[in-house]
């Protein structure tokens, strides 16, 4: 009886280490690309998991070019475009033209090579949220990252 009673116990740490793990999350913006935010209680929308850019300072004036990853598990495998969204200092918001997302159908993981080509006119932190839309219009939840615009 000790026996099961322990494996009741395992049992129960393990189940609410993973309800931890799967509700912890919350909505802040870490500035890491660690935030979330979106739809995220829509089963069939994709879910972002990691977003990764390594040009984070740029010059403000000229074109600047921001590359990425973005890396998300869609299980109908359906994602049609990338979207991302830059909001300066002042509270200004850019919403970048969407990006086609193709040759991905079928694919339930996957990473995305992004680029997103723009001209910094405000010094300071900018802040960037990413996510995706599939073909019957689901988003996903945000990802978000921070660019620090020098003069």
């Amino acid at each position: 009886m000790k026996h099961a009673s322990r494996m009741t116990v395992i049992r129960f740490l393990v189940f609410a280490l993973a309800a931890l793990c799967l509700f912890g999350c919350g909505d802040e913006d870490t500035g890491d690309g660690g935030g979330e935010g979106g739809d995220q209680f829509n089963a069939a929308a994709p879910k972002l998991s990691s977003l990764f850019f390594p040009s984070r300072s740029v010059t403000a004036g000229e074109e600047s070019r921001i590359a990425g990853l973005l890396d998300y598990e869609d299980s109908p495998g359906d994602v049609r475009e990338f979207f991302a969204v830059i909001t300066d200092p002042d509270g200004n918001v850019d919403e970048r033209p969407p990006m086609a997302v193709e040759g991905r159908d079928g694919q339930a993981f996957s990473t995305l090579n992004w680029t997103i080509e723009t001209t910094f006119t405000v010094a300071g932190t900018h802040r960037l949220e990413v996510y995706l839309v599939d073909a019957q219009d689901n988003r996903s939840n945000s990802l978000f990252g921070t660019i620090n615009v020098v003069e």
